[in-house]
C-alpha cells in the first residue's frame, strides 16, 4: 500500500514580542509554497532565543543582525541565510579621509564598544567579507586594531584622531555626520 510522505520538520525560533519578516508565515502558513512543517518555539528573551540556537534546540532562529554575528564566531555550523531588517549601525570616518573602503582598514585602529554585537557583527563581517582580523591587541597590515570605548566616546575618539574609523550605531551615527560631518564608509 501506497502511503502519503510526511513533509520534513523545521523548528523555528523567534522572540514573542515585537515584529518580524516571519510573522505573516505565522498567522497565515499557507502563503507558503514550501512543503515543511514548521514547529514555532516563542521566546521571552534574545539570550534565550541565542541559547537555544547553540544548543540544537531550534534550527532556524530569527535573530538580531549582531547576535548572528556572534552565532557565526561562536559556531561552525551556523550561518546567516536572511536579513530581517536593515541595520543602523554603520562604519563612520572623517570628512576628509582617504579612506574609501572597509577593505582599507587593515592596519588602522577602529574605535567601538568592544563586547556588544555590532563588536561581534564587525569582526564577522571584516573576516568574511575583507579576510581582516579584528583585534585589541594585535597589528599588522591585515589587522584591524580596536581601541575598546563606550559607545558615546567613539566619535571623540575619530575626532582627535586616536582612530582613523569608528563603528556606532543610531543616534549617535546621527550626531557623527549631522554635528561632526563625518562620511559613513559602510
Amino acid at each position: 500500500a501506497l502511503t502519503a510522505s510526511r513533509p520534513p520538520t523545521v523548528i523555528i525560533g523567534s522572540i514573542a514580542v515585537g515584529s518580524s519578516a516571519f510573522d505573516s508565515y505565522r498567522a497565515d502558513p499557507s502563503i507558503s509554497n514550501v512543503s515543511v512543517k514548521v514547529d514555532y518555539v516563542a521566546f521571552s528573551l534574545t539570550p534565550s532565543l541565542y541559547d537555544a540556537l547553540m544548543k540544537g534546540e531550534v534550527e532556524v532562529a530569527i535573530l538580531p543582525a549582531d547576535l548572528a554575528g556572534l552565532a557565526i564566531l561562536n559556531s561552525n555550523d551556523t550561518y546567516v541565510i536572511a536579513l530581517d531588517y536593515p541595520l543602523f549601525q554603520a562604519i563612520i570616518v572623517p570628512a576628509n579621509s582617504t579612506i574609501t573602503s572597509p577593505a582599507q582598514l587593515g592596519g588602522k585602529t577602529v574605535a567601538i564598544p568592544v563586547g556588544t554585537g555590532t563588536y561581534y557583527l564587525f569582526e564577522v563581517m571584516m573576516k568574511a567579507l575583507y579576510n581582516l582580523t579584528v583585534s585589541t591587541n594585535e597589528t599588522g597590515p591585515n589587522v584591524i586594531h580596536v581601541i575598546n570605548v563606550a559607545p558615546g566616546e567613539v566619535i571623540d575618539a575619530v575626532a582627535t584622531g586616536s582612530a582613523q574609523a569608528g563603528v556606532i550605531w543610531q543616534p549617535m551615527l546621527a550626531i557623527a555626520q549631522t554635528q561632526y560631518h563625518m562620511r559613513v564608509l559602510a
